[in-house]
Parts: structure tokens; C-alpha cells; sequence
């Protein structure tokens, strides 16, 4: 069961970074709009933050995709403190 939810926000994570690289005048809204969907549970959103953390060690996604879209700010702060270490 947790391996499932693992691949299905593995798979949205991926698509997400697919969506922001490739641009386009909706991509911000549709990302925004799915992330904050996902704070209408926190599980959900937990599990999606796992698996963004893992598919982004430099940074270079996370933060927006989170910041404006996930309240109170400092739920943005604990995700952002934890970091993927591939060596463990």
C-alpha cells in the first residue's frame, strides 16, 4: 500500500518538474492549484513533500512549488529543512 502511494507522488512530483521546465502560461497555476489540493490533507501532502524532496536535492523546484501554496509558512520550513541523502 505505502509503495503505491510512493510511485503515484513520485509520478506527480516528475510531472510537476516536467510541467515547470517546459513553461507555458498555465504551468504556475496548475501546480499551485495541485499542491494546494494537496494541503486539504496533510497525509497527502507529506507524502507529495517526500517524494519532491527526493526528486529535488538542488533546491531548484521545492520551494516554489510550495511557497504561496502550503499555509501556515512555517509547514514550507519543515519540508524545506529536510534534505534527501542518496547515500543512506
Amino acid at each position: 500500500m505505502v509503495q503505491k502511494a510512493e510511485r503515484k507522488y513520485d509520478a506527480l512530483v516528475k510531472t510537476m518538474i516536467e510541467l515547470q521546465e517546459a513553461g507555458g502560461t498555465g504551468a504556475a497555476q496548475v501546480i499551485g492549484e495541485t499542491v494546494t489540493d494537496l494541503t486539504k490533507d496533510l497525509s497527502q501532502l507529506f507524502a507529495f513533500a517526500y517524494e519532491l524532496r527526493k526528486n529535488d536535492p538542488q533546491n531548484q523546484y521545492s520551494s516554489g512549488f510550495l511557497k504561496g501554496n502550503v499555509s501556515p509558512p512555517v509547514v514550507v520550513d519543515i519540508i524545506m529543512d529536510n534534505t534527501w541523502d542518496s547515500t543512506k
